[in-house]
C-alpha cells in the first residue's frame, strides 16, 4: 500500500477491477485455506510519533548515533545523518547487507567519499508537499526542497524511496560528472521500508507485554539483477 491518504488509495476488501485476477484470487483463496488475518497498518505507523517506518530504518541501519537534529525536519520525512566518511561504493554495500539487498543502483561515482547522508520520502510529483509556483515567484516541490539542502546543507547522498528519474536525480547526476562528491540510492519503496516493518515486530510485542509471540518475516528484496 502506498503513503498516499486512504482518499487516493482506498483499501477495498474485495477485488475491485474489471476484469478476473488470478493472481489475486489464489493469494485471497490461500489466506482463508490456512485461517490468516490480514492486518494493514502500514500508513498509520507513518502518522506515529515519531515515524515508526523511519525508526526502524534508522535503528537497524544502526545510524541513531548520526542523527543530525539540526537539519532533520525541516521538511516532510527529512532525515539526515552525519556518517563516518565513506565511499558509495561502501555505503552501497552497508545497505545491501543491513537491509538484505540483492543489489542496489546508483546515481553518482562509486569512489567519491560521503560524510552526510539524508533519508527522504519517496520521489514523484506531489509526494510530500504540493508542487507549485508560490507567491514568491519561485517553483516549490518535494525535490526541489532536497536540491536546495543538498546545495546548501552540503548533503551528499540521498536515500529515497520511489523514483522518477527528472529533476533531482538529473541534478545528482549532473553534479557527479562536475566532479562533485553527490549521490543517489536507488534502493526502492518496500527494501528501503522493510526495516520499518521489522521495528513494528518490536513495538507490537512491547503492547502486548511480550506475552504473545511477535515475529517479523521479511519479504526480501522483490529485485534480480542480471
Amino acid at each position: 500500500m502506498s503513503n498516499a491518504g486512504t482518499d487516493q488509495t482506498p483499501d477495498f476488501p474485495d477485488w475491485k477491477g474489471d476484469f478476473e485476477n488470478s493472481v489475486q484470487k489464489e493469494k485471497e483463496a490461500y489466506i482463508r485455506e490456512h485461517r490468516l488475518t490480514v492486518w494493514r497498518d502500514h500508513d498509520h505507523m507513518h502518522t506515529h510519533q515519531p515515524d515508526s517506518i523511519f525508526a526502524g530504518v534508522i535503528k537497524y541501519l544502526g545510524w541513531e548515533s548520526y542523527f543530525n537534529t539540526e537539519i532533520s525536519g525541516m521538511m516532510p520525512f527529512f532525515y539526515v545523518f552525519d556518517i563516518p566518511e565513506c565511499t558509495v561504493s561502501e555505503l552501497g554495500e552497508e545497505l545491501k547487507e543491513k537491509i538484505g539487498m540483492n543489489g542496489v543502483r546508483i546515481v553518482g561515482n562509486p569512489e567519491d567519499k560521503m560524510k552526510r547522508v539524508a533519508i527522504v520520502a519517496h520521489l514523484y510529483p506531489n509526494s510530500a508537499m504540493v508542487d507549485e509556483i508560490k507567491e514568491d515567484g519561485y517553483y516549490h516541490s518535494y525535490d526541489m526542497e532536497i536540491m536546495k539542502y543538498m546545495e546548501t546543507e552540503n548533503i551528499d547522498a540521498i536515500i529515497p524511496g520511489e523514483i522518477i528519474e527528472w529533476t533531482i536525480l538529473s541534478y545528482i547526476r549532473d553534479a557527479a560528472y562536475m566532479g562533485k562528491h553527490k549521490a543517489c540510492f536507488n534502493i526502492g519503496h518496500f527494501n528501503m521500508e522493510e526495516l520499518g516493518m521489522k521495528y513494528a515486530a518490536d513495538w507490537i510485542g512491547e503492547l502486548l507485554n511480550n506475552e504473545i509471540p511477535v515475529n517479523y518475516i521479511p519479504t526480501e528484496d522483490g529485485w534480480t539483477f542480471l
